[in-house]
């Protein structure tokens, strides 16, 4: 009790005080984490503004070649990251104290490897269309437009994680998100009555190809010295052999999703489809706005972990799930309360979709509550696990559609689907606590 006095007395501060400090810290907190999530919903409506202003112009047939190539691009791009992208977000926290040559050392030559990546992904995609006939246009350009797109998701990614990691989660969102969407929003607009399958094409090539070189020199990355680095044999090699497993982890939860998809579209009509994506459409974005909140915390958890301060690890892991709770709990349940309403938004017969975001909305409020299990099993360097996780997901689900999706159509899939990403966070969160020290880098004792 005295004591407690004695250090009242030194501090200067009365209890009260100092009770009205933390709270205020605590405010301030959970407002700096809606930034990030305010930032990306603003995108995410800006980027369902792009898709309704391509479709109107072009309509259904044009817009449907557009969409096909911008959904390959992207999908090409996002696997030509390779996990590069988590690597940075997870080894930056720890190579920014010996500096700004650290951090060019080790971001030049990744970039670099993701780009000659991304480079055989984009003539993969080239070599598909020449066989295939589906090409946008002929020649050379096609090819450049090609290489410029995925080229500039796969840097995109990279560049949006390297922000994250060295603590700047508004940058990441900007760069990743909002800068593409606006610069193909403004390529639509001046290309308004004139916008053809060809144009929306090149668009999307140029606002990806901008904000992923352009953001090279942008805030941020501006005087880091060389953003691209030829790397050694050894450097590309390290960087393979750390990001596979988070690229085994990323196709398989892809094909844990495409398999029950195409049994749901061979046992179910088109109108159940459409209900589904739209309302799943809203599970992601509550997954993609927790995900910006905990980008906050994650340079501190990746430090934590490589000092091997599961306290501190863990102390931060509840500071991000709170936040996450305070920010989106109340909006989950509102969607939950009002699916009907939200669904028919969308437009006239989209509210008898409400049952199936009824589902995927509990699932969101369940994954809300356990956390960022995702970003510390990646912070704990257990990447081999991930991979095996990601593996297992995939079988469960695509055994577990196989009885349930033909029977129970859409909301059999959102059950299906539900319920394995809550297992696989709950697997990811075990198995970063059991015995965390395995998980994280030997050499931290020596520092």
């Amino acid at each position: 009790m005295g004591g407690s006095q004695e250090n009242t007395q030194l501090s200067g501060t009365s209890p009260q005080e100092d009770q009205r400090s933390a709270r205020a810290k605590g405010l301030g907190g959970v407002i700096a984490s809606s930034i990030p999530a305010g930032l990306r919903l603003a995108g995410s409506f800006m980027q369902l503004l792009v898709t309704v202003l391509i479709a109107r112009l072009l309509g259904v047939e044009a817009a449907g070649i557009y969409f096909f190539w911008a959904a390959l691009m992207l999908e090409t791009g996002q696997s030509a990251a390779f996990g590069l992208d988590k690597l940075a977000v997870r080894e930056l926290p720890r190579v920014e104290s010996k500096g700004k040559a650290a951090i060019t050392a080790f971001l030049a030559p990744l970039r670099s490897t993701g780009l000659m990546i991304a480079w055989m992904g984009a003539f993969g995609l080239f070599v598909y269309s020449e066989l295939s006939g589906s090409k946008v246009m002929d020649g050379v350009g096609w090819w450049l437009i090609l290489t410029a797109s995925v080229s500039g998701v796969t840097l995109s990614m990279i560049n949006s994680e390297s922000m994250t990691g060295l603590g700047k989660p508004v940058m990441a969102v900007i760069y990743r998100h909002t800068l593409p969407t606006t610069i193909l929003l403004l390529s639509v607009l001046v290309c308004w009555t004139r916008l053809t399958p060809e144009a929306a094409v090149m668009s999307y090539s140029l606002a990806f190809a901008v904000a992923g070189f352009g953001a090279l020199i942008g805030p941020g990355f501006r005087g880091l010295g060389v953003p691209l680095k030829i790397p050694t044999v050894t450097e590309i090699k390290g960087n393979m052999k750390e990001g596979f497993p988070i690229f085994l982890n990323t196709v398989f939860g892809s094909a844990s999703f495409l398999v029950p998809l195409l049994i749901l579209e061979r046992t179910h009509s088109s109108e159940e489809i459409s209900l589904l994506t739209t309302g799943m459409r809203i599970f992601v974005l509550f997954g993609v706005l927790g995900n910006a909140i905990y980008s906050l915390q994650m340079p501190g958890l990746s430090r934590a972990a490589h000092k091997n301060d599961r306290t501190e690890l863990f102390r931060l892991y509840r500071l991000s799930m709170f936040r996450a709770l305070m920010i989106l709990g109340l909006p989950c349940i509102g969607v939950l309360v009002m699916a009907p309403l939200v669904m028919s938004m969308f437009g006239e017969g989209f509210e008898r979709g409400a049952d199936g975001l009824r589902v995927f909305m509990v699932f969101a409020m369940m994954i809300l509550m356990i956390g960022p299990s995702v970003q510390l099993i990646l912070m704990v360097g257990k990447m081999k696990e991930m991979a095996f996780v990601g593996i297992a997901h995939c079988l469960v689900a695509s055994v577990a559609a196989v009885f349930v999706v033909p029977r129970f159509g859409a909301l059999g899939f959102a059950c299906v689907m539900g319920a394995c990403v809550i297992l696989e966070h709950l697997v990811y969160l075990i198995l970063s606590c059991y015995d965390v020290k395995r998980g994280i880098d030997p050499d931290a004792a020596e520092e």
